[in-house]
Formats: C-alpha cells, structure tokens, sequence
C-alpha cells in the first residue's frame, strides 16, 4: 500500500527501517572504536574527561543494543522489540530540539543554527519512517 512506503516512495517502511538501523549500527560502532581510543591515548586528561569518555562509550553500547533489538523485531515481526529503539530515537529527537534552542537562545552563529535545524528534521524524518513501521508490524503480527 501507499502508507507502508518510505523515502518518496522508493522503498516499504520495513525495508527504509533496516536501512536506518545498518546505517545506525555502522555510526556506533564507530563511536565505540572512537571512545575506546579516545580512553587509551587520553593519558593526561583529566579525570573528567575520561568520565565523559567512558559515559560517550556505554551510552553507544545501549544504543547498539536498542538497534539489535530493532534487527530482531523486524526480523521476527515483533513490535516489542521495535519499541525501545523508537523511544531511544524520540528522546533523542527532544535532546537535539532543547540542545539546540539552548545554543540558539546562548548565541550560537545563525548559519550552526540553521545545521541544527536541518539535523533536526533529518531525525525527525527518520523517526517517522520508524513509527510508520511500527504501525506496519503492529498491524501484521
């Protein structure tokens, strides 16, 4: 049908969201790679920066475990498994919203504003691809 397509048309919304979440999974596991480094070399950092380091890495480790969640749900047609990785991205959309305002409304240079708000709605259209997929699932399972 009309409604379970994605990306103008070109592919279904289960197809458009394996797409999504191999492209997810490939950035984590770069921001793993990139923690993991990031702690190694980070011998005269502050004991605050390797925090911050070390939150960056488990806090990837839970995203690439929301995604394989995703990989299983839409393999086995479970919307249950789908769910966590949909709320993950929503809070995510409503962080880059209020990070965004915030550096906005501090005096963040117009044309950084204008990247964010760009960010904003490639998120948001990707969220929305994953919902209508969950709708999709929800429907056949």
């Amino acid at each position: 049908m009309a409604e379970d397509r994605c990306c103008c048309g070109v592919c279904h919304v289960k197809t458009g969201t394996w797409i999504i979440g191999i492209v997810e999974f490939g950035f984590g596991v770069g921001d793993v790679a990139n923690a993991i480094v990031h702690a190694v070399r980070s011998k005269e950092g502050t004991d605050a920066a390797r925090y911050v380091i070390a939150g960056q890495g488990v806090m990837t480790v839970i995203w690439l475990f929301m995604i394989i969640l995703l990989f299983i749900g839409l393999h086995k047609n479970s919307p249950l498994l789908i769910l966590p990785h949909l709320i993950v991205t929503a809070f995510y959309v409503m962080l880059v919203v209020a990070s965004s305002i915030w550096l906005v409304v501090t005096g963040l240079p117009i044309i950084a504003a204008l990247l964010f708000v760009c960010a904003v709605l490639i998120i948001f259209g990707l969220l929305w691809v994953e919902w209508r997929c969950y709708k999709y699932i929800s429907t056949i399972a």
